[in-house]
């Protein structure tokens, strides 16, 4: 009898910390630290039907990276081009192998840095959409082609 006390306790408890935890994980998204930088964060849900977000507020690293991705490179990282497979869900739910990431430099930082464009559709020169993270995926923008490549 007691033993059934303890494992229903345990079992119990168990249940808690995992719905705590996905508490904290879907619904506890980190802001940028670099505000002053990075465009406003837009949700997958406000993506589909946002209003124009001004693309003045984006770093030139990305404007260049932008043209990369229309001309079809040559990219300065390996990595770019790659399979982006949107596993936390924080773009809008496509097809595998729709999105692909892109590096934006980070003239400060040792390595490739946080900052990215993910496009997606079926040719990577001519995306269906893009966005940007400045902070490695947590949140995302989206990039309106018509102004960001004239200016």
């Amino acid at each position: 009898m007691k033993n059934k006390k303890y494992l229903s306790t345990v079992i119990f408890i168990a249940l808690l910390l995992l719905i705590i935890f996905n508490q904290i994980k879907y619904h506890n998204v980190p802001k940028s630290n670099d505000q002053n930088h990075s465009p406003s964060p837009v949700s997958s849900q406000q993506s589909r039907k946002s209003p124009h977000v001004s693309n003045a507020i984006f770093p030139d690293e990305a404007r260049q990276t932008y043209a990369l991705i229309l001309n079809g490179g040559p990219f300065p990282y390996r990595q770019d081009g790659v399979t982006f497979y949107n596993r936390e869900k924080r773009l809008p739910d496509m097809p595998r192998n729709y999105y692909r990431e892109y590096t934006v430099k980070t003239p400060s930082a040792g390595d490739r840095g946080a900052r990215r464009i993910v496009c997606g559709g079926k040719t990577p020169k001519k995306p269906d959409i893009c966005y940007y993270t400045p902070d490695h995926y947590r949140t995302f923008t989206k990039i309106h082609h018509e102004t960001f490549s004239a200016q």
